[in-house]
């Protein structure tokens, strides 16, 4: 059982502590979360980046930010978004999944990303610093004004089978 309360701390920012009862009747208080703490995470990256360092760096940026329940990324491309998914599973986080869709043509790939920035509070891009669909996107995340992290990181060498649940381990 879990009881969400608010209080006001004395920087005058209202914060919302959560007590989490186990079975023996402790608890746990957490003060890290507060209502302006982005809630939903949206992962953008390069295909070329399909290794566990993905991983590290999702698993950094939710340690970072404690109060991220959702994770926010695209189903179709391989690679960063495919590590989110894997990230977000293996955390027991929310997945929220944006698909292509054709109905407009040629803009498909711009609106699908534009729809997941826009359904998130903060964005991480991780790319390989040559990929131009990353590159669109970290403009587009510029100009939402929303806060976020952007990583450049040489291509992976070595394909790993994402299935196999030997890559983006949570270390």
């Amino acid at each position: 059982m879990s009881e969400r309360i608010k209080s006001k701390p004395e920087d005058g920012k209202q914060a919302e502590l959560i007590q989490v009862f186990t079975n023996d009747d402790n608890f746990e208080v957490r003060e890290d979360i507060t209502p302006d703490a982005p809630k939903k995470m949206a992962v953008f990256g390069s295909r070329s980046l399909f290794d566990a360092r993905v991983g590290v760096v999702i698993n950094e940026v939710l340690n970072e930010y404690k109060g991220i329940e959702t994770i926010v990324t695209t189903q179709e491309p391989k690679g960063v978004c495919e590590c989110a998914q894997s990230v977000a599973k293996q955390n027991n986080m929310i997945l929220e999944l944006h698909f292509l869709n054709f109905r407009y043509a040629r803009g498909a790939f711009e609106r699908r990303s534009k729809n997941v920035i826009n359904a998130s509070d903060y964005v991480l891009i991780i790319q390989d610093g040559i990929s131009a669909g990353t590159r669109n996107e970290l403009e587009y995340t510029k100009k939402s004004k929303k806060p976020y992290k952007y990583v450049v990181m040489p291509a992976s060498s070595v394909y790993v089978d994402m299935d196999e649940g030997i890559n983006c381990i949570k270390q």
